[in-house]
């Protein structure tokens, strides 16, 4: 049996507190699913961590002392104690913040696959992105704001961040991958994207 870690990375800044439900009802579907098509065969564990204003810390919430569980139950119940906070006075949460505990998170535990899903109403800007450095994980998913939603920003596409296969090296040929945030709230595209989640993970485990 396989080991599977799965770290949320959230923006719980006050303009994307309004988010955090549909949020939650994503990862809780991807938890569900998991347990129906991942935890027969793996052992599946998940992990919380926010962000907010580049002027306040980045948070890791624990379960019961542990950075993740494979407990439905007390991922939800940690999920609703998630406190909002201030977000950045120019508008650029502290993502690549965020991103970088999760990938120090990761790189603490032993795992087949590591995965990092990232959510915010933010940008990352293009000068910032090398900052995050080499992300310790197989598969990055990013649930941003869309160009359109955010107006003419210098916003990264977040190419060229080097992430490590699970031999532990860095491998140029994944990347992150960047999804609209607003699909979330819609029932079809959230079941897609949920799909597109689970289907790379089994990729990584064949």
């Amino acid at each position: 049996m396989g080991t599977i870690i799965i770290d949320f990375v959230i923006d719980a800044t006050e303009s994307s507190s309004i988010n955090l439900p549909a949020i939650n009802l994503f990862c809780d579907d991807l938890i569900a699913k998991g347990y129906r098509v991942l935890a027969p065969f793996h052992d599946v564990s998940y992990g919380i961590t926010v962000f907010y204003g580049k002027e306040e810390p980045v948070k890791v919430y624990d379960f019961k002392k542990e950075l993740f569980t494979g407990d439905r139950y007390l991922f939800n119940r940690v999920f609703d104690m998630v406190c909002i906070g201030q977000g950045s006075a120019d508008g650029r949460d502290h993502i690549l913040g965020g991103m970088m505990q999760s990938g120090q998170k990761l790189r603490e535990v032993k795992a087949d696959v590591k995965v990092m899903l990232v959510f915010s109403d933010s940008y990352v800007d293009k000068m910032d992105a090398e900052q995050a450095g080499i992300l310790s994980a197989q598969s990055v998913y990013l649930y941003l704001a869309d160009q359109s939603e955010l107006g003419e920003v210098n916003m990264t596409l977040f190419w060229g961040m080097p992430m490590l296969n699970q031999s532990d090296k860095v491998d140029h040929r994944l990347m992150p991958q960047r999804r609209r945030l607003s699909d979330l709230f819609d029932e079809k595209k959230r079941q897609e994207r949920m799909d597109e989640v689970i289907d790379s993970i089994i990729a990584l485990t064949e």
